[in-house]
C-alpha cells in the first residue's frame, strides 16, 4: 500500500463508493461518492479494493454473481476464459471472483494475466468496428 500511496500517478480514494461508470466503448470516467460528496472523475482505469465482503452491487446486474455476491467467472459464467464474466468485456480477478483463493499474490497474478486479455478484447472490438 505504501508504494501506491507514494506513486504520484495513483490517487487512492479511501472510504468511497463508485456510483456510476461513464463511457460508451471504454471507461472514460467514474462518479465517486465520499461521505455526502459526489463527484465525477475523468479516468481510463479503476481498481477497487473491497475488503472481505464483495462490494459488487455497483455492477447493477451486468455480470452474474453467486448467492454471496462474488462475481461468476470462467465455466461458472459459461466462459472458456477463467476471468471472463457473463458480461462481454468485464473481467474479474482477485477476491471479488467466486472461487478465488482470496490471497493477495493470487490477485496480483490474475490481474497481470487479465491485462493482456483486456487488450485483446479491445483489439477485437477495433477490428470488428473497422
Amino acid at each position: 500500500m505504501q508504494r501506491l500511496e507514494a506513486d504520484p500517478r495513483v490517487t487512492i480514494h479511501y472510504h468511497s463508493q463508485v456510483t456510476a461508470l461513464h463511457g460508451d466503448t471504454w471507461l472514460e470516467g467514474i462518479t465517486l461518492k465520499t461521505g455526502d460528496t459526489e463527484r465525477r472523475i475523468e479516468t481510463r482505469a479503476l481498481f477497487i479494493m473491497i475488503g472481505a465482503a464483495p462490494n459488487t452491487g455497483w455492477l447493477s446486474g451486468l455480470a452474474e454473481t453467486d448467492a454471496k455476491g462474488f462475481v461468476q467467472t470462467g465455466a461458472a459464467a459459461g466462459q472458456s476464459d477463467d476471468y471472463a464474466t457473463t458480461a462481454p468485456g468485464i473481467f474479474a480477478v482477485g477476491d471479488v471472483r467466486a472461487g478465488s483463493v482470496k490471497r493477495v499474490a493470487s490477485a496480483v497474478g490474475e490481474g497481470s494475466v487479465v491485462v493482456s486479455r483486456i487488450w485483446q478484447y479491445l483489439e477485437d472490438l477495433r477490428v470488428t468496428a473497422a
